[in-house]
């Protein structure tokens, strides 16, 4: 298991989480049920929670150098910007300097 398949499995949970509650939500409104009207509200806290966690995990592993899973990688991220590219003349070479 990799770092970012925790951000993954945070969002299908929220998914899930919030398709739950807008279930629960409806029933307990048209019923008249507040249990399962506090059960929705505690649904919202639990998908807001969900999404906080995969939104850190995504900048986490933006900044710090954790292994990824192989499937987040493709051969356009080995070497994105190479110098050779960059100081050709004509290019971007004015723009930004390797």
């Amino acid at each position: 298991m990799y770092f970012s398949d925790l951000g993954l499995i945070a969002l299908v949970l929220a998914c899930g989480f919030a398709i739950y509650t807008i279930v629960v939500a409806v029933l307990g409104a048209r019923r008249d049920v507040p249990v399962l009207v506090t059960s929705a509200k505690r649904g919202v806290l639990a998908v807001a929670g969900l999404l906080l966690l995969a939104s850190a995990v995504l900048i986490v592993s933006l900044y710090v150098n954790i292994e990824s899973s192989p499937f987040d990688r493709g051969p356009e991220q080995v070497n994105p910007c190479p110098r050779d590219l960059l100081n050709m003349p004509g290019k971007v070479y004015r723009l930004h300097t390797a």
